[in-house]
């Protein structure tokens, strides 16, 4: 129940896209968007949005990609695949997330939902005239995912918040 998406909580998410977003975007984004699926409609909760350009990347550590070196291995605090080397693709694509990061800074939001409907974000973006590149989510409620290695795993103190 803690991951249901129709339950209210936080899921933080960066997303790259296609073009620098324009202040009336963001603050369309925030206020909430309707956007149609076939003959369904849709419309999104009031959320936050607030552009990425301000983030220091060298401070980042992308799922267990260290910025300055690009290491091979896990951090210690992946879970039970500590120390296991990251797969070639794992590598590519933290590689190519931290490039894109670091030279497309103004394209970059971060987007703050509570509520999770299939393929919200991407629909959102596209209703507005804009195309999603990439999508990395950060953050479900209190648990950073920044810093967790794809297919890795951790223990989680219980009980969560609110649960």
């Amino acid at each position: 129940q803690w991951l249901h998406p129709a339950l209210p909580h936080e899921k933080e998410y960066w997303v790259q896209l296609d073009k620098c977003p324009s202040p009336a975007a963001l603050m369309h984004f925030a206020n909430g968007v309707r956007w149609q699926v076939g003959p369904h409609h849709y419309q999104s909760r009031p959320c936050q949005v607030a552009p990425l350009a301000g983030i220091d990347i060298a401070q980042l550590n992308i799922a267990g990609l260290e910025t300055a070196g690009l290491d091979a291995e896990r951090p210690n605090n992946a879970g039970n695949n500590a120390g296991r080397p990251l797969s070639q693709r794992q590598r590519s694509e933290l590689q190519l997330a931290h490039h894109y990061l670091a030279t497309t800074p103004e394209r970059w939001v971060a987007v703050v939902l509570t509520e999770g409907q299939h393929r919200q974000i991407r629909y959102m973006w596209r209703e507005l005239g804009y195309r999603v590149c990439q999508l990395i989510r950060v953050r479900l409620n209190d648990v950073r995912l920044v810093d967790l290695a794809t297919g890795a795993c951790r223990e989680l103190p219980l009980p969560m918040h609110g649960d």
